[in-house]
């Protein structure tokens, strides 16, 4: 199985550390050797008994390292690198010995302990516990800088795991045998059940040596969070191992108390560090996920816009080829056949027919990147123009139609198909909005001013109007107050007109009914330049 290099930068033995964490680990690491100097004058000061601080301290420090181990054996299922595997099961043999460390203790849970322990067993079970981080580290910053190729397991994971496991377990046993059963044949550490040997303090310095070495290496050799705050354990690591090997001269000293204290610190840092950064990249693979759906929810939402903007724009000239076949039709089947109306119906029906294959590419072009072509457009012509093609509507329903358009007969840069659409849409809505229309007149005005460049076109109905809740959302794709209605056609005509550097709104009436504005740029005026409305 190959190297998962996209994965190794979601572990924390290959993220990289932040300045920020930086700067964090160094101010910890400077606050304990400042508080370790502060104490070093006091640690062979005697101090009451209190048995409690052991079991307490103890179980702390298990279920830390337990837990760490365990993080770590999840991350390295991620990117199997065998150094992650290493350094968790050093934090799997520290917790593992801390118990033989907590059963053999003199007064914890015996009075010579626990295990067949013998004077000096509770002693030598620290200096395999203390020992063992240091090697693990040692292991994990050789094996983590090595070629991808051999840096990675490609055997079978659960396997793996379940291997290194049990060897750790052997281990620790065969420590313990032999801290307990064979304490006879080892170096003696304590005269009595406090009070150290000469001896004790060159094994605590073959300790310390140990994980000064680990130090060094990880100095020279980080890479990542997890190298940083390894370098801050090894530093707290060496502050417990002096206290209690070499500052201190006995148990329960005031050395003796602050190694307990340095002991769960260093249990607990990489532990929160593996928790916080772990949720940091929980939140950010949530937070890109999140994103990846809106993104594939809104291709889904443009796919619908563009269906629904096809049906709406189409259905115009469909129907206009609907209305204008039925009356040629009817022009025929009459006793003497209407022959030059028939022909004007079958003009409108390949006018109209022409009309819907310039719909089509009008839609398709909204969603091109590049410019639309637009050229110079008489707007009154093409007002008159569309009111033409909406006459045989206007007429069924009942609408009289009053025009104030501009003397000077501005023109306009824009995209005729577009521009044509967008009039064609509000004159058939303020149709439809004046059909229930029976106690007044219906009528539709269109009317278009000349200023500053612009041309403002105004589309006049008295219909029943707009509800003023709905005015800010009239716009939006999808949204309508009609029963068939797609809710497309306003949304699409604001986009067009935006497109052509100009704005589309809608004013209510002081008596009834609504007026449709919009601005274009005159052929005149520079394009990219946007106005607002004349109000």
């Amino acid at each position: 199985m190959t190297e998962l290099v996209d994965q190794s930068g979601i572990v924390l033995a290959n993220l990289p550390a932040r300045q920020t964490q930086r700067k964090v680990a160094l101010v910890v690491t400077v606050a304990f050797v400042a508080s370790a100097a502060l104490i070093a004058s006091f640690a062979s000061v005697q101090l009451p008994r209190v048995d409690a601080v052991i079991p307490a301290s103890q179980t702390l420090i298990f279920t830390n390292d337990l837990v760490t181990s365990v993080l770590l054996i999840s991350q390295f299922t991620i990117v199997r690198w065998h150094a992650l595997l290493v350094l968790a099961c050093g934090y799997l043999f520290t917790a593992l010995l801390d118990v033989a460390h907590l059963l053999t203790f003199p007064g914890a849970f015996a009075p010579t302990g626990l295990l067949g322990a013998g004077l000096n067993s509770t002693g030598w079970l620290y200096v395999f516990w203390h020992s063992g981080l240091p090697v693990a580290v040692i292991s994990y910053v050789v094996l983590k800088d090595r070629a991808p190729q051999v840096r990675s397991f490609h055997g079978s994971t659960p396997t793996a795991v379940a291997i290194s496991i049990a060897v750790v377990i052997a281990i620790v046993f065969g420590l313990i045998w032999m801290a307990t059963a064979g304490e006879r044949y080892l170096p003696t550490l304590f005269l009595d059940r406090t009070t150290l040997t000469s001896s004790a303090k060159y094994v605590g310095m073959m300790m310390f040596l140990l994980s000064a070495i680990a130090l060094v290496m990880l100095w020279f050799r980080q890479r990542s969070v997890l190298d940083l705050w390894l370098m801050v354990v090894m530093c707290v690591w060496i502050m417990d191992i002096l206290f209690t090997s070499v500052l201190g001269h006995s148990r329960f000293s005031v050395g003796f108390y602050a190694s307990r204290v340095f002991s769960v610190i260093t249990a607990t840092l990489v532990l929160i560090v593996l928790l916080s950064e772990t949720m940091t990249l929980y939140a950010r693979l949530a937070i890109a996920n999140f994103a990846q759906r809106r993104e594939r929810d809104s291709r889904m939402m443009t796919m619908e816009a563009v269906a629904a903007s096809i049906a709406h724009e189409i259905k115009q000239p469909l129907g206009g080829i609907v209305t204008s076949g039925n009356a040629g039709l009817n022009w025929l089947d009459r006793p003497i056949p209407e022959v030059q109306k028939t022909r004007d119906s079958l003009q409108r029906i390949v006018r109209d027919g022409r009309r819907a294959a310039q719909v089509l590419d009008s839609i398709r072009s909204l969603f091109r990147v590049t410019n639309q072509e637009k050229r110079p457009i008489a707007i009154n012509a093409l007002a008159l123009e569309v009111l033409e093609l909406a006459a045989a509507e206007l007429r069924l329903a009942g609408v009289l139609v009053v025009t104030d358009l501009s003397k000077d007969d501005p023109t306009v840069f824009a995209n005729k198909v577009q521009l044509q659409q967008v009039i064609l849409n509000l004159i058939t809505n303020a149709i439809e909005a004046m059909r229930p229309i029976t106690d007044r007149a219906r009528v539709l005005k269109v009317s278009s001013t000349n200023f500053g460049g612009h041309v403002l076109i105004a589309v006049e109905d008295s219909g029943s109007g707009i509800d003023p809740k709905n005015i800010e959302e009239i716009f939006d794709a999808f949204f309508t107050t009609k029963t068939y209605g797609t809710g497309m056609g306003l949304s699409i005509c604001r986009s067009i007109i935006e497109a052509h550097d100009g704005k589309l709104w809608v004013t209510p009436k002081e008596t009834e009914g609504v007026i449709f504005q919009f601005t274009v740029l005159t052929s005149d005026e520079p394009a990219g330049r946007r106005v607002c409305s004349p109000e």
